[in-house]
């Protein structure tokens, strides 16, 4: 995508680091296995990568800057 005002682009492009992330991090196989079908689908239908417009990643940025999550912590029942 380009930024019309801009014409900036942030490009989403596969790499072959992506393919060590989850044992180089220590995650878990289910994280591996997901990452490993993703880079499989990426290097399969390279046509189906979009630009993501750097104003959108501005703007998520902005919405996260600060916030901190614990993924170790139990889900309420409500947030299930």
């Amino acid at each position: 995508m380009k930024d019309s005002s801009t014409n900036a682009t942030v490009p989403i492009v596969p790499s072959d680091a992506m393919h060590s992330l989850p044992e180089r991090a220590g995650e878990s196989d289910s994280v591996s296995q997901v990452l490993n079908v993703l880079a499989s689908d990426i290097d399969s239908y390279p046509e189906n990568l979009k630009l993501v417009d750097t104003r959108l990643v501005s703007r998520i940025n902005s919405l996260v800057l600060g916030v901190c999550v614990d993924l170790e912590a139990t889900l309420l029942t409500a947030d299930d």
